[in-house]
């Protein structure tokens, strides 16, 4: 049973969210090629990417969390932590969006202070982030579902997350790259 898929073609790995994690560090290496222009705002986007890179260290530890709390099971009806798994599965989602969040706010900080080379990569790569948390929602949905006697807390925080996630993350539905990860889901 892989959990972290939502159909064979839309699946969630600790490799998918390790690239934008690598797009985070990309990102302060920009911006720290820029640091000698000692400026306010420089310094705030890169203290904004220092939490984004965190906070994606974070998303891989869940996912990673998710995957072994599923690797044995043969059914759901096998899970006995159903809070734990709520509590990671929201965690994921939320940090993502915290992410997409930083990463468009060091766009804004860039754009204001002249720096085109650290705008147009946020510009290319933001649909990719798009693309995962799309995934990420649509693989919470899927295993809040299956989820055995869930309460209405839990229903609540999953709600919260999956939303927010999901709305966040059609912000780049008009981007090619974008619109490629949710054919991939939607099959």
């Amino acid at each position: 049973m892989n959990i972290l898929c939502f159909s064979d073609r839309c699946c969630l790995s600790e490799d998918e969210a390790s690239k934008v994690l690598d797009v985070v560090s990309t990102l302060l290496t920009f911006l720290r090629r820029h640091s000698t222009k000692i400026d306010n705002a420089i310094h705030t986007a890169m203290r904004d990417l220092e939490a984004a890179r965190n906070a994606m260290y974070r998303v891989v530890g869940g996912i990673r969390a998710l995957r072994s709390r599923f690797k044995n099971l043969r059914s759901f009806d096998e899970l006995t932590d159903v809070e734990s798994v709520v509590n990671t599965v929201v965690n994921v989602l939320n940090r993502l969006v915290e992410v997409r969040n930083l990463i468009q706010r060091v766009r804004d900080e860039a754009e204001s202070s002249g720096l085109s080379d650290v705008v147009q990569y946020v510009d290319s790569h933001v649909p990719m982030l798009d693309g995962v948390i799309i995934k990420a929602s649509l693989i919470g949905l899927r295993i809040a579902l299956n989820l055995p006697k869930v309460s209405r807390d839990d229903s609540g925080k999953l709600a919260s997350a999956i939303g927010t996630a999901f709305f966040a993350s059609l912000l780049s539905l008009h981007e090619d790259v974008f619109r490629k990860y949710v054919d991939g889901c939607l099959d």
